[in-house]
Order: structure tokens, then C-alpha cells, then sequence
């Protein structure tokens, strides 16, 4: 039930979604107070409801210095309790369900090229995804949104192809008398390019109609509607809360009287409902205003700590009793009755954003804007450490979401916090570091690595310890891109690896990062196989003491996708598998592509090739279906698929030269930019298939290219051994015996580490090749092929791969 002006904007709503186009935006401005939700989702319930292939998002403001896209996350603790929400004859869906990873962002290096970021992918990907063709999306308290939350919905709403064949209908509401308005330029871009309606605040006329539409029948005098209208303010909620009272409580505790009463009165009475436990369930209110936003049970017994109190049991009756909305998760039914407990706090709130910051630090440490927050309103004149906390905060902006909105945010509430300090050498010192930060991930961005190099050395390696550890973190990545220098590479490693041990018990989400970085540049830059998998060791010893925590797991699951580095064959299949299942379970479609490509290269190497082929479909589906996902090269996909076909095929009977020929001229299509590095392995591969099919003179041409332009002034130990393999192959079909001796002789010389884990296939393998060169065996390239993995000790299938004359060679996704 509406009143009349509330019916003619409900009328106006109709008139615009009833004209059928693809997208619809509606701007839905009014003061805070006036029934602007309650409009809109009477008319959800109502209409829309009526008709097929509909659904609904609802997703209200909560509090916008928060970690990025918390506005729009659902919780993750109970999903088929909080994810829907009912009303009348329709479920509403209060957020998207981004999975608990995304918030970490961890990686190695960053995705410069990326169109958007990974939460932004997710929620594309859910409404792709979605069986009903019309979805409306209900943004209310959009000035109360994160930055990142509202950047996504600006990206749905400029880039409308990335949701393929349904209508979108965008509602924003807002509250115009809110002073962030002004400032929040989404708002002002949206408003250009949707339908405007505007509601005004309740009159005095019209305190009769509403009174009925909130279900009150009683008579209102014209000095009662005056009372009403000076305390209330037209306010909807609280003419509620002020009939509520009126109506129900005959006690002495509801004095009617123009001078003494006030909404605190009202929010005092209204609490006598709970009897002889109001003390405890004011107190515990109290203490749920600290978060702002959404809390729920766990986070607000921390706060208040009191065993006597059973915390979840009065957030419950509190839901039940309309002071608060959700279950799990719980808000306050609106932001001025939180605020009204807020208030009630006085100077103990100090206190509590001081143990929510302590609660954050332990449990949500990559939350570092809303650390700084709390930290920030606990009055502790802590401006190092907020600072320091903002820094970190900028970098994930720019590192993870590409938020420019955000990051300036932050930026702005540094350079203010500096500004207040100007005078505190200490201040002034970590503000100029931070500078320098920034100026070097302006520089990584612009891919200029000797700016950025020079930017980073300019910072000193004492200061707060996460600040430290971030710029070395950072360095490392600068310098595995920069140097070919090992040794240097080695110095920044071990700088990082010290900074580490600081972040092990306090900071974990700095130190996953951290290790990461650090496992990937001992795997894949320094081919230090035994360094990585000490860091990969030491992630096992801290899962063990925090199996739930998502860091670890997120962590974990991507060491998994790149276990082909340290573990064999056998036992990377069995890991890249939990890695497939993991990515896909919770969402991240980025990463499950590329687990799937890794996992076809073990599968490869075990001869498991059908399996491959199926892994690396699921890869090109990927492709073919999130087209608004950017991902990392395809050339190794297809290298995979072509290697996978073939190596199949090559290993029966029935193959023909025909069919080989044609592989050849799939590989070589593959081949884009002809001495670049990532061309490397196709060459390898290439050549073998030509010395399979007997064209030397080819083999030797490209032999040519592949080490003296791709590979030119390349050490690498792995590409090393490849091209003596591929030498002592070709030298030994020519006949060429004295060539094929020094061949082999340097193949024994040059064990590249990557091969640790199969160090005793391949010794064997090189008895054989002794064997063959003693014995000067004269075959065909297949039959020679076949004559080596016979006369090598097998132990596994993946034999079939390693002990032959011709060594080909997967590609997986290690670096990134």
C-alpha cells in the first residue's frame, strides 16, 4: 500500500520499463527518509514479479570506506540463508557471490592488459550465466557504496555487450541530502544517461495517508501532526518508530509532550520490549554500530567480549524485532537508527574502533582501508601506522582492481593525514617513500622497469616493516623483469625472504604475497627448484595451523597449478587436478584456465592424452564463452592440443606421413613473432617433427634460428639442454658420429635443476643415448625414437615422454 505522490512515481517506474529496450537506467533521488525503498520494492513485488524469467538483485549501501566490493560480495558463511531475501512473493538476491578468493588478489605479476579485474569477471560471468532473460539490479544507497562496487556497476552500464542476450534494467537509488553525492562522480555520469525521478520528504498533509499505509488507525490532530513532524522530520522510519510507541506503550516511560521528547526517547522506549535484558541488548547494538556496515555474531562478541551475553541470540531478536535486517549478516534497518546508537556511545567508541581494527588485523588483514579506518577513529594519534596501512591499501587499488576512483580516494586521505603531520619528521620520511612507490608502480605500468628500478632505490630498507616488505616484494618483481643477472636476482630474493619473517605470525596476506613472488622467481627465473619448494614447505607448516584461512588456501591451490617445478609428474597431475577443481568451485575462471592448460601438460607427459585433449577444450570454451576475459596467451593452449594429437597418433602403428606433415603446418602456424622467446619450445617441438619426417637440411635451418636469434645471448640451462638433445639427434641420423659424442658429452655436462625430480629417467635416458652412439645404431627417426625407450629402466608412464631420442616439450603457465 502507497499513498497518492508515491503511487505517481510508482506509475512513472512503470511507464519506463514497459517500453521494451535491451537497458534501462532510472535515477531515484529523495531525502533520506521519504519511502524511496519502499517504492521500488513494492513495485518489484508487484509487478515485475508477475512475469516470467525475472530476477532480482537488491543491494543496499552499507558504508564506502570499506575493502573493495564489499558493498556487493555476499557472505560467504551461510549462502542459503543470506543469499536471497524474501519479500512477498518474490527473492530478492542481496549481492553477488564472489567468491571469498577474489578479495586476495594475489599474484606474482600484475595483469596489465587486462580488461577488467577478476571480481568484476565474476559477476559478469554469474549474470552470463543466469536462466532468466531480465534481470534488474536494485543499487540503493548508491552513495553508500564502495568505489569499487560502484565502478563495477558503471562497468556493466558502459560496456552493456558483456552481458549477451538479456535486458538489464539498473535502479539507482539515493539520498539527495546525503554531502557525498557531491562528490561521488558515478552519480553525476549516470544521472546524464538515465530517466530522473525525484521524490520529496513527507509533508504534514500527508501524515494521515502514511499513517494508514503503515498500518495505523488513529486519529492525529493538527498539534499531533506538528509534535510528529518536529521530531521525526517527515522521516519515514521514525514515524514509525514514533507511532509504534504512541499506539502500543501506555506507560509512564511515553510522555507526550512537544518539549521532552525526542527520537533518543523513542529509541529508550522502544527498547523496553526486551524487559529486563534491555541493558544487554542496548550494549550489544551499541557495540554492532561500530562496523558501520554489515557485521555479524562472531566479529561483534569479539568487540564485546562479555560470555555472559549470548551475543547471536540478541542480534537475532533484534532482527526479529525490525531494529536490524539479514540473518548471518546482519545491517541495521536503517543508517540513522545505527547512528542513533552510535551516538549513545559517546566517548567509548574510541575503545571499540581500536578492537575492531585489532579483530580486522587478525582475521580480515587484507582488508587495509578499513584498518585504517578504525584505526584512524580509535584516536591513538597512530599516523604512521594508518599511513603505512594506506600505502599497502593504494598498491592492492592499482594491483588488483585497476580502481583509479579508489586509489585516488586513498591517495587523498594520505596526502591529508600528511598535511595534519607536516611537522612530524617521522610523517614526512614514510609520506615520501610512499611517493616513491608510487611513482614506481606508475612506471611498472608504463612498462618503464629503469624508472621504476630507480624509484625503488630511493626507498631506505628501514620503516615499518609491512611498508619494507611491500617495496621489496615489489622490487623483486621490477628485477626479475629487468636483470638477467642472477646474482642480483638472488640479493633482492633474499632481501624479500628476510622481510618475510616479520609478516609470518602478524601479517599473512602480505606474507602469501610475498611467497609467492618469491616462489616464482626461484622457480621459473632462477631454476632454483629446492628454494622453491622450501617456500612452498613453509606455506604447508602455516596451512596446518589455519586450514579455514582463504589466504592460505588461495595460496596453496596456486603453487598447486604450478607444481610441474618441483614435484614429478605423478604427483603434478594429482595437484593440478585439486587446483581445477578448486578455481572452478569458487569461481575464478582466470585461474582455472590456466590450471587447465598446466594440467594438460602433465596429463601429456603421462601419456594420458584424450584426458589432455578434454582440459584443454575446457580452456578454449573458457575463451570462446567469457569473451570479456582477457587471457594470457593462447599460443601454449594450442601447442598443448597440437602436441596432444600428436604424440598420440606417433605412438600407434597407424600414423601416416600425411598426418604428420599436416602437424607440422599446425605448429608452424602457431609460430607469430619468429624470434621471440615464446616461439622457443614451438621450435623445439617443430624440429622434431621434421626430423621425424626426414627433412634434415629443414631441421638444421631452423636449428640455425632457434639458437641464434630467439635464443641468442639466452643462458638458460632448460633451452640448453634441448638444443644438445636436438643436435646429438640429428648428428646421430646423419651418422655424423664425432659431433654426436661432443652432443652427448654436453648433455651430460648440462643437468638443467628443472629436471631434479625426474634426475634418474633422465640418467637412464642417457645410458641409452651412450649406448646407441657406442654401438653407432643406424635406424629410422621413429624406430630410432622407439629403440631408445626400450633400452631405458622405466619406473613410470611418464618414461614414455622423457626416455626417447626426441624430447618434446609441454608448456604450462608458471610464471604468471
Amino acid at each position: 500500500m502507497l499513498t497518492l505522490k508515491q503511487h505517481g512515481i510508482y506509475s512513472e517506474i512503470e511507464k519506463i520499463i514497459s517500453v521494451n529496450s535491451n537497458t534501462d537506467y532510472i535515477y531515484f533521488e529523495g531525502p533520506t527518509g521519504s519511502g524511496k525503498s519502499k517504492i521500488i520494492l513494492d513495485f518489484i513485488s508487484n509487478v515485475l514479479s508477475q512475469f516470467e524469467n525475472w530476477s532480482f538483485y537488491y543491494i543496499e549501501g552499507k558504508d564506502p570506506f570499506v575493502e573493495s566490493y564489499a558493498t556487493i560480495t555476499l557472505s560467504n558463511s551461510d549462502k542459503t540463508k543470506s543469499n536471497k531475501y524474501q519479500l512477498s512473493n518474490v527473492n530478492f538476491n542481496l549481492g553477488f557471490s564472489i567468491p571469498a578468493i577474489m578479495s586476495l588478489g594475489i599474484t606474482t605479476s600484475f595483469k596489465k592488459n587486462s580488461i577488467f579485474d577478476d571480481k568484476t569477471n565474476s559477476v559478469l560471468v554469474e549474470l552470463n550465466k543466469h536462466e532468466n532473460e531480465n534481470i534488474v539490479i536494485v543499487a540503493d544507497s548508491f552513495q553508500l557504496w564502495d568505489s569499487a562496487s560502484q565502478e563495477l556497476l558503471n562497468t556493466i552500464i558502459n560496456y552493456p555487450n558483456v552481458i549477451k542476450g538479456k535486458r538489464v534494467i539498473i535502479l539507482i537509488i539515493a539520498d539527495e541530502d546525503d554531502p557525498i553525492i557531491e562528490k561521488c562522480d558515478y552519480i553525476n555520469r549516470f544521472k546524464k544517461k538515465s530517466h530522473n525521478i525525484k521524490i520529496k520528504m513527507l509533508d504534514r498533509d500527508e501524515l494521515k495517508e502514511i499513517s494508514k499505509v503503515l498500518g495505523y488507525t488513529i486519529g492525529l490532530s493538527n498539534e499531533l501532526k506538528d509534535i510528529i513532524m518536529s521530531i521525526t522530520g517527515g522521516n519515514i522510519s521514525f514515524i514509525k518508530m514514533f507511532l509504534e510507541e504512541y499506539t502500543d506503550s501506555k506507560s509512564d516511560n511515553f510522555i507526550l509532550n512537544y518539549n521532552n521528547i525526542d527520537i533518543m526517547n523513542l529509541l529508550d522506549n522502544r527498547m523496553e520490549q526486551f524487559g529486563e535484558k534491555k541493558a544487554d541488548f542496548m550494549e550489544v547494538l551499541e557495540v554492532s554500530s561500530i562496523p558501520k556496515g554489515a557485521f555479524n555474531s562472531t566479529e561483534i562478541q569479539y568487540l564485546y567480549n562479555k560470555d555472559v551475553v549470548d551475543v547471536e541470540n540478541v542480534l537475532d531478536e533484534s532482527q526479529k524485532a525490525s531494529i536490524l535486517k539479514g540473518e548471518i549478516e546482519f545491517m541495521f534497518s536503517n543508517y540513522l537508527v545505527r547512528n542513533l546508537f552510535y551516538k549513545k556511545l559517546n566517548g567509548k567508541s574510541k575503545i571499540f574502533h581500536k578492537k575492531y581494527a585489532e579483530y580486522l588485523k587478525k582475521y580480515k588483514p587484507e582488508n587495509y582501508i578499513s584498518r585504517a579506518y578504525h584505526l584512524k577513529l580509535s584516536n591513538l594519534n597512530d599516523t604512521i601506522e594508518i599511513i603505512n596501512l594506506l600505502s599497502i591499501a593504494y598498491c592492492r587499488s592499482l594491483e588488483n582492481n585497476n580502481n583509479f576512483s579508489e586509489s585516488n580516494s586513498i591517495l587523498m586521505q594520505i596526502e591529508k593525514l600528511k598535511d595534519e603531520s607536516s611537522n612530524d619528521r617521522e610523517v614526512m620520511n614514510l609520506y615520501d617513500n610512499f611517493i616513491n612507490l608510487k611513482s614506481a608502480y606508475e612506471s611498472y605500468y608504463q612498462e618503464k622497469y629503469d624508472e621504476a628500478n630507480d624509484e625503488l632505490l630511493k626507498i631506505p630498507a628501514i620503516g615499518p616493516f609491512l611498508f619494507t616488505a611491500e617495496v621489496a616484494r615489489f622490487h623483486l618483481i621490477v628485477k626479475s623483469l629487468l636483470d638477467m643477472d642472477t646474482e642480483n636476482i638472488y640479493e633482492a630474493a633474499k632481501v624479500l625472504n628476510e622481510k618475510m619473517n616479520d609478516l609470518y605470525i602478524d601479517e599473512r596476506d602480505e606474507w602469501c604475497r610475498c611467497a609467492l613472488v618469491l616462489f616464482s622467481t626461484y622457480a621459473n627465473k632462477l631454476n632454483d627448484c629446492n628454494s622453491s619448494k622450501e617456500v612452498y614447505t613453509q606455506l604447508g607448516k602455516l596451512i596446518s595451523k589455519s586450514y579455514n584461512n582463504s589466504s592460505l588456501q588461495y595460496l596453496k591451490n596456486i603453487i598447486y597449478r604450478k607444481a610441474c617445478i618441483f614435484q614429478t609428474p605423478v604427483e603434478a597431475e594429482r595437484s593440478t587436478s585439486e587446483s581445477i577443481k578448486y578455481f572452478y568451485e569458487n569461481g575464478d575462471i582466470y585461474q582455472y584456465y590456466m590450471s587447465c592448460c598446466n594440467h594438460s601438460g602433465n596429463l601429456i607427459i603421462l601419456g594420458k592424452y584424450d584426458e589432455a585433449i578434454y582440459s584443454l577444450y575446457a580452456c578454449l570454451n573458457s575463451i570462446r564463452k567469457y569473451k570479456f576475459i582477457k587471457f594470457p596467451t593462447q599460443q601454449k593452449i594450442y601447442n598443448n592440443l597440437y602436441l596432444a594429437y600428436f604424440l598420440r597418433n606417433y605412438h600407434s602403428d597407424t600414423i601416416s606421413k600425411e598426418y604428420i606433415i599436416k602437424m607440422k603446418r599446425k605448429f608452424e602456424k602457431l609460430i607469430n613473432d619468429q624470434y621471440n622467446e615464446s616461439n622457443a619450445i614451438i621450435h623445439i617441438n617443430l624440429i622434431n617433427i621434421c626430423a621425424i619426417l626426414g627433412e634434415y637440411n629443414e631441421c638444421f635451418i631452423k636449428l640455425n634460428t632457434l639458437e641464434n636469434d630467439i635464443l641468442d645471448n639466452n643462458d638458460d640451462e632448460f633451452y640448453k639442454y634441448y638444443l644438445y638433445n636436438i643436435k646429438f639427434a640429428l648428428n646421430s641420423l646423419t651418422q655424423n658420429w664425432d659431433e654426436a659424442a661432443k652432443n652427448l658429452n654436453d648433455l651430460n655436462n648440462s643437468f638443467p635443476n628443472y629436471f631434479t625430480k625426474i634426475k634418474r629417467k633422465i640418467n637412464n635416458r642417457n645410458k641409452s643415448l651412450q649406448l646407441l652412439l657406442d654401438d653407432k645404431i643406424t635406424l629410422s627417426p621413429k624406430e630410432l625414437d622407439k629403440w631408445i625407450y626400450k633400452n631405458s629402466k622405466k619406473d613410470d608412464c611418464s618414461c614414455n615422454f622423457f626416455c626417447r631420442l626426441f624430447l618434446f616439450s609441454d608448456l604450462q603457465f608458471t610464471s604468471l
